[in-house]
């Protein structure tokens, strides 16, 4: 096969086209192609079940909404059966042919011929035939339950497809993320930090002289949260404790400092006492103890 045309053709049935429309012609060739090589069989006839990707890919050159759009054509002229199912993929359901081709039954039986007028030979291929007569569908979604007329797949029209477990944490995220803010130069507690704060002791001086510090190291980070006073309360109970922590680090080493500097006082005492004892006694002539 040349490079002009790389992958094989798609039947093309001008009656088809004529009956259903140029577009679904196009497209039940190739669901009638897929069901054919990589389909099966029921009583109902031929079908296949694709992924959602797979099912895009059988028909590139269509976005999804106009690939939903002319599958869902072809389902209310009742040529073929569609259903969503719960994981997301789709299954398409061909209706049993009575014909056969290289040992395999098609989903579409094969044009037959007609012959030619007697009085006036033509050279033209002869006209396929569409049968008249095909199975009602029933259309189902998820379920399996009836749920009245053709479905309207993907787009944002009629049933949408089941989401997977990613695109609904995707959405989850999604709405997550829109909820949350980053600090301003404005931001300030509520009245509720306050209370919880001083619950526990911490004036309301130490809390305020807290919000520039605390604005500042956020702003520079530029971090987004869903309320910012529970982040706060931390970062003022952080800087009370090691407030607290200095204050009496300070407070010991004064009472050290204070302890050290009078035990040195009251042993310069003692010696002054202990010469001023044996002083008195080498004076004291009479006095043989020492």
């Amino acid at each position: 096969m040349s490079g002009l045309f790389p992958e094989p053709p798609v039947l093309f049935y001008p009656s088809i086209a004529q009956r259903y429309g140029a577009e679904e012609a196009i497209l039940l060739a190739i669901y009638d192609q897929y069901a054919r090589h990589h389909g099966d069989r029921d009583e109902t006839g031929c079908y296949f079940i694709a992924r959602r990707n797979e099912w895009l890919a059988l028909a590139p050159f269509w976005e999804e909404d106009q690939l939903a759009q002319i599958t869902n054509s072809l389902v209310s002229q009742q040529v073929l059966e569609a259903e969503f199912r719960p994981n997301g993929s789709i299954r398409i359901q061909l209706p049993a042919a009575s014909g056969k081709t290289q040992g395999t039954e098609r989903v579409l039986t094969e044009p037959e011929e007609e012959p030619a007028p007697a009085s006036r030979p033509s050279l033209a291929p002869p006209a396929p035939q569409i049968p008249r007569s095909m199975p009602a569908p029933r259309v189902v979604v998820g379920s399996g339950l009836p749920r009245g007329p053709a479905p309207s797949f993907g787009g944002s029209t009629g049933w949408r497809r089941p989401k997977d477990d990613l695109e609904h944490l995707f959405e989850s995220r999604e709405r997550q993320n829109r909820l949350l803010q980053e600090i301003t130069l404005e931001w300030r507690p509520s009245e509720t930090t306050y209370q919880l704060l001083g619950k526990r002791n911490i004036p309301v001086e130490f809390i305020d002289d807290c919000i520039d510090e605390f604005i500042s190291y956020w702003m520079e980070r530029g971090s987004k949260k869903h309320t910012w006073d529970s982040e706060f309360i931390k970062r003022v109970n952080v800087q009370w404790v090691k407030a607290q922590s200095r204050q009496a680090r300070a407070e010991r080493q004064g009472w050290e400092q204070r302890a050290e500097g009078s035990g040195e006082r009251d042993q310069s005492n003692n010696r002054a006492e202990r010469r001023e004892r044996i002083t008195d006694a080498v004076m004291d002539i009479h006095n043989t103890d020492w």
